[in-house]
């Protein structure tokens, strides 16, 4: 019989279609289409993925008071929790307990979408079932994510498992996995669950 640690995670993914925001400087104005992940982004301006280096497309506030200019959302994370980039190309930022095992992450996935209706329609796909959308956008969504997992986690995933589930009024991507790691000499049992939404 295993012992598990469980690690619970909310990853709240954006869908981000047709988004800007307006950034002025001395010279002038300049719009941004959020079409890069987060990261990417950063990169391509020369500016650090540090959480600890500021920069003028994010703000990160005593108190875990956190806002991203680029996709023009802001969000409160426990302010006792530690905060980090995450392991995915499209996390924005990582809250995490250690002693409890308990993560979260925001996580914003850019699309192309400049037509109005056509994000209206994927917004209302995604609530119906997330699921079925991202496996629309990305064919097999569960092997992507699935090896992205493997690739940013350097363990072998055992148990996957990837449903739509209704908690209250909202449709979450609901992702189970398993996975053992050593720490200290010791091997020890994992399991994540994580809701998307």
């Amino acid at each position: 019989m295993k012992t598990f640690i469980i690690n619970f995670s909310l990853i709240i993914t954006l869908l981000a279609a047709s988004s800007c925001v307006q950034h002025s400087n001395s010279d002038s104005n300049i719009q941004l289409k959020a079409k890069l992940p987060f990261k990417a982004f950063l990169k391509s301006k020369k500016l650090s993925l540090d959480v600890d280096i500021p920069n003028e497309f994010e703000t990160l506030q005593k108190g875990n008071k956190y806002a991203n200019h680029y996709f023009g959302l802001a969000t409160i994370f426990p302010d006792d929790w530690k905060v980090d980039r995450g392991a995915s190309e499209f996390t924005l930022l990582r809250a995490f307990d250690e002693q409890k095992s308990t993560t979260l992450s925001l996580i914003a996935i850019p699309f192309d979408i400049t037509d109005s209706v056509k994000a209206e329609e994927n917004r209302r796909k995604y609530i119906e079932s997330p699921l079925k959308l991202m496996n629309r956008i990305y064919g097999n969504y569960d092997i992507k994510l699935l090896s992205e997992i493997s690739a940013n986690t350097n363990v072998k995933i055992t148990n996957f498992k990837m449903k739509d589930e209704w908690i209250a009024t909202t449709n979450y991507l609901k992702i189970e996995y398993e996975f053992e790691n050593k720490f200290e000499g010791n091997l020890y049992a994992f399991k994540t669950i994580d809701y998307q939404v």
